[in-house]
């Protein structure tokens, strides 16, 4: 305001008007990633608190004394015959139902020691 004043009444120019606002551009784009910061680290210190007590719960599921030790030697994982439909809404106002199949009798064996991924 005191730069648009004394631009209008002739004490300052348009350019000294321009580097003033310039000059408040520079500073307020660091004082905004400052004030991000201090948020993020304040909700950071309070995510390793919500961590820390999670961490301090006993398992409801706890092991038995006479419990075997897992000896893993190899496997793989079968899927046979495996179908997935879901339910899409057809008509919003009269809230029809219409059922849609993915797949149907889809197969896969992953065997031990191989990479794989299913995409799509």
């Amino acid at each position: 305001m005191m730069a648009a004043h004394g631009v209008s009444t002739g004490i300052m120019t348009t350019g000294d008007f321009v580097m003033i606002q310039a000059l408040f551009m520079q500073l307020a784009g660091p004082l905004f990633n400052m004030g991000t910061f201090f948020r993020e680290i304040d909700q950071s210190s309070v995510d390793v608190e919500d961590l820390y007590h999670i961490l301090k719960q006993n398992p409801n599921v706890v092991e038995k004394q006479d419990s075997k030790e897992f000896v893993y030697n190899s496997g793989g994982i079968k899927f046979e015959n495996l179908g997935f439909k879901h339910f899409v809404l057809k008509d919003e106002k009269n809230k029809e139902i219409d059922e849609k199949l993915l797949f149907q009798n889809f197969n896969l064996e992953l065997m031990p020691g191989t990479i794989n991924a299913i995409v799509g």
